[in-house]
């Protein structure tokens, strides 16, 4: 299959994908989660409503503005670092009488995977909460059911499944989004986004220049995503285990989407010399200089005896 042939199924693809997400979105939104019932001893839907400490506007902003940027910085390095040699990584694609540039393509490559994989978690962890309709944590505070009829107990006094909560809150978004607790979906979006964009600083920021800051910051983007976990339990918008639940839906198609989808291990940097891109790591040092080697010590004997030889001579 040809480069056109490639981006005519990949723009095919990302339209089924987006009449698919359109389609559940219209056809979700106005209709209600399934009608999950609880106890009325059940202590964990019983905690006060809190705002979001992360907004869903601030996760999109900071989990897709950072990979992003950093792929625009990185692969512009990249290219113009391989423009000189003779092994580009990507290569112009032309269009009839137009022509990619490869810093384009390049763009593509990297950020078209990971916003597939970023669509396909949002419509699984959308679909999920849909269909099973966990309730929140504050669900009784939003809900605020008419107790007068509801019936919490049998004629035994042992406690019964209330099938249906009679809300009286006058908030119905509110009511509806409390049915909405499993899985998470910041959880599972900020896991995969944090977790795609350390994987590809592993593949691609190889230029770093000391061996420690390539893993600090795949250290601050995992931190990063499960701060963001960690703050949906603390706001009482969800139960540890749906955050679990996100962050390895998340976690798992990132693995799904950079094997089977991306090229960042199908294509490796093990074709760029070291001194264009200025590779700087323990390995490569030690490679340089041998230091704590046996062929060193080889060397420096070898130099010890001939500069004995040279000092023995009359």
């Amino acid at each position: 299959m040809d480069s056109v042939t490639k981006i005519v199924v990949d723009v095919i693809i990302w339209l089924i994908i987006g009449c698919i997400g359109l389609g559940l979105e219209l056809v979700a939104s106005p209709s209600t989660p399934f009608q999950r019932g609880f106890y009325c001893d059940d202590e964990s839907i019983r905690y006060p409503y809190h705002d979001d400490t992360i907004s869903t506007a601030l996760l999109i902003a900071v989990g897709l503005g950072i990979p992003i940027i950093t792929m625009v910085f990185v692969e512009w390095f990249l290219h113009s670092k391989l423009s000189k040699t003779n092994k580009p990584f990507y290569s112009r694609i032309s269009l009839g009488k137009y022509s990619i540039h490869p810093y384009a393509v390049a763009l593509y490559s990297t950020i078209g995977p990971m916003l597939f994989g970023l669509v396909v978690t949002f419509l699984l962890t959308n679909c999920s909460k849909y269909l099973i309709g966990r309730l929140r944590p504050h669900f009784i505070s939003v809900c605020e059911p008419d107790w007068s009829r509801i019936n919490c107990t049998d004629e035994e006094g042992y406690p019964i499944y209330v099938e249906q909560a009679f809300c009286t809150g006058e908030n119905r978004k509110l009511q509806t989004d409390a049915r909405l607790s499993f899985p998470s979906g910041h959880s599972s979006c900020a896991f995969y986004l944090f977790v795609y964009w350390a994987v590809y600083l592993q593949q691609r920021f190889v230029f770093s220049p000391t061996p420690l800051i390539r893993p600090f910051l795949q250290v601050v983007g995992i931190s990063l995503a499960v701060f963001c976990a960690e703050t949906r339990v603390s706001d009482y918008k969800h139960h540890a285990g749906d955050v679990v639940a996100g962050g390895f839906l998340g976690t798992v198609i990132v693995i799904l989407t950079v094997i089977y989808i991306s090229d960042l291990y199908s294509k490796t940097l093990a074709s760029i010399p070291s001194s264009e891109v200025h590779v700087k790591n323990d390995q490569a040092e030690a490679q340089k200089t041998n230091y704590g080697t046996v062929d060193y010590k080889r060397e420096m004997s070898a130099a010890s005896n001939v500069t004995c030889i040279t000092e023995a001579a009359p």
